[in-house]
C-alpha cells in the first residue's frame, strides 16, 4: 500500500507505538506492585500473622517465604511477583495474598489495579480487622470505639459509635471516611462543636505526631458528650488503629448507655 497522506502516516506511526506504550505502562505498574507488596509485607510481624517468634530478624515484618506459605503459593512464584517480573496472577491468588497481608478494602483495590485485574467489590466487613478486635469493640460498650486506617477510613465500629455519629449504616463502605464526613456531612458538622479550636490549630501549622486528647460531640437527642480520645495501634508498624472515646463525666456515661440501648435512634 502506498501512503500519500501525512495524516495517514501519522496515524500509522501512532498505531505502531501503542504496543511500546502499553509495555511501558505495564513495567511501571509491575514496579509499583513490587514496592507495594514489599511495604505491606514489612509492616506485619510474625506474631500478627500467627507465626511463632524466631528471634532477631535482619529485616522487619514477614519474609517472602512466609507470605507464600500463608497464601498457599510457591515461594519462587511469589518472589518473582514481588520482584516485578512479567508473570500472570489470578484473582484467587490475589485474594489469598490480600488476606495474608491483611489489606483493608482500599488497599485490596489498589493491589488488583496494579496486578491488572478489575477492582473487586468493596467488602463491608474488612478482613484487615481481626475477629478478636470486633469482639473487643462489642465488650467496650457503652464506650464508642472504631477501627480506622492511616487515611481515616472507618473499617469497623461498635453500636455506640454508630449511634453517636449517626447514619454510617446507610453510607457505602467507600464513603465512610472521618475526614470526608466531618467536612461534608451536615450531621457530622453539627455534632462537631469545637470548630474555633480547629481553626486556631490549623493556622498554627504545627506538624505533630498523633496524640490523645478530649473531643466533644453534640448529639441531637442525648446532648453534649465529652470524651477522652485514645488511639491504640494494632502493631509496631501497623497503620490500623483502634480508637476509643471514653466518657469523662457522668452525663456522658449516661448518654453513652442510652445510645447503646437503642433508646435513641441514630
Amino acid at each position: 500500500m502506498v501512503v500519500t497522506s501525512g495524516t495517514v502516516t501519522t496515524s500509522l506511526d501512532a498505531v505502531a507505538t501503542q504496543p511500546a506504550v502499553r509495555s511501558a505502562d505495564q513495567q511501571i505498574r509491575r514496579r509499583e506492585l513490587s514496592s507495594f507488596l514489599r511495604s505491606r509485607r514489612e509492616r506485619i510481624s510474625p506474631e500478627q500473622a500467627g507465626l511463632p517468634a524466631t528471634g532477631r530478624r535482619r529485616t522487619p515484618g514477614l519474609r517472602r517465604e512466609e507470605v507464600a506459605q500463608l497464601a498457599g503459593v510457591g515461594v519462587t512464584w511469589y518472589t518473582w511477583l514481588e520482584q516485578g517480573r512479567d508473570i500472570n496472577v489470578s484473582e484467587q491468588v490475589l485474594a489469598a495474598i490480600a488476606g495474608t497481608l491483611r489489606l483493608d478494602p482500599y488497599e485490596r483495590v489498589h493491589l488488583y489495579t496494579l496486578a491488572g485485574h478489575p477492582e473487586p467489590p468493596m467488602d463491608r466487613d474488612s478482613r484487615a480487622v481481626p475477629g478478636a478486635m470486633a469482639v473487643m469493640m462489642r465488650q467496650l460498650e457503652p464506650i464508642p470505639a472504631a477501627v480506622i486506617n492511616a487515611r481515616f477510613d472507618l473499617l469497623a465500629y461498635n453500636r455506640t459509635y454508630e449511634r453517636m455519629v449517626g447514619g454510617l449504616e446507610h453510607l457505602p463502605f467507600e464513603d465512610r471516611n472521618q475526614l470526608l464526613l466531618v467536612f461534608t456531612s451536615p450531621r457530622w458538622r453539627t455534632a462537631t462543636v469545637d470548630w474555633e479550636d480547629f481553626e486556631r490549630l490549623w493556622d498554627q501549622h504545627d506538624v505533630r505526631a498523633p496524640e490523645n486528647f478530649t473531643k466533644r460531640y453534640l448529639h441531637p437527642e442525648v446532648g453534649l458528650l465529652t470524651l477522652d480520645y485514645t488511639q491504640l495501634w494494632f502493631g509496631e508498624r501497623s497503620e490500623i488503629k483502634l480508637t476509643t472515646y471514653t466518657p469523662v463525666d457522668e452525663g456522658t456515661w449516661a448518654g453513652g448507655r442510652l445510645l447503646q440501648q437503642d433508646m435513641v435512634e441514630g
